[in-house]
């Protein structure tokens, strides 16, 4: 939750946007017996947060609370009805494991993925791509986190997107160290 309400914070402060929404994946399995099931059982709800009024990142650490208790209660709600409404949410995930997963009987190693999404074919002069990079965090097992950020690299470039990752960096740090620091 502290991540996504500094990824909130950066990404309000670089569009000027009084509300950001985010999407990240929730494993669905909310019955004990569904732990043990092979397959996708994923949902991915809506997260809203709203960043008028220069909030703390403490009371915006309280409103990604709220909206992932909140959404968990309704995580079943066809994503699909939310996405037409909020076409280009920000993309959040986190992933708390940090080690390969685990299935009976086979061998299973981590699969790394390239932090830039290449399309098939690059934009055209009058295209736009208005998909925000995608924050991960991993949570690695000696306590630090691992963070990528994954972008179209034919819409986005570079530098542009290191700035990106470097603010986050340094909003996350700063917000760390005094939860009562405004996003101005």
């Amino acid at each position: 939750m502290a991540g996504m309400a500094a990824w909130s914070g950066v990404l309000s402060s670089w569009t000027g946007l009084g509300e950001i929404v985010l999407f990240s994946p929730m494993s669905g399995r909310t019955r004990p017996e569904f732990q043990s099931l092979v397959g996708s059982i994923l949902q991915s709800p809506f997260f809203r947060l709203r960043t008028t009024g220069d909030p703390t990142f403490a009371e915006l650490f309280t409103q990604a609370r709220k909206s992932v208790v909140g959404a968990t209660d309704h995580q079943f709600y066809p994503h699909h009805e939310f996405l037409s409404q909020v076409p280009y949410p920000a993309r959040f995930n986190v992933d708390d494991g940090g080690r390969p997963p685990r299935l009976p009987g086979l061998d299973c190693e981590p699969f790394p993925f390239s932090a830039t999404l290449v399309p098939d074919r690059p934009l055209e002069d009058d295209e736009t791509d208005l998909h925000i990079p995608r924050l991960g965090l991993l949570a690695l097992p000696d306590g630090s986190i691992r963070g990528t950020l994954t972008y179209n690299g034919y819409a986005f470039e570079s530098a542009v997107v290191e700035r990106l990752a470097d603010d986050f960096v340094r909003f996350a740090g700063g917000a760390l160290e005094n939860p009562d620091r405004r996003l101005s």
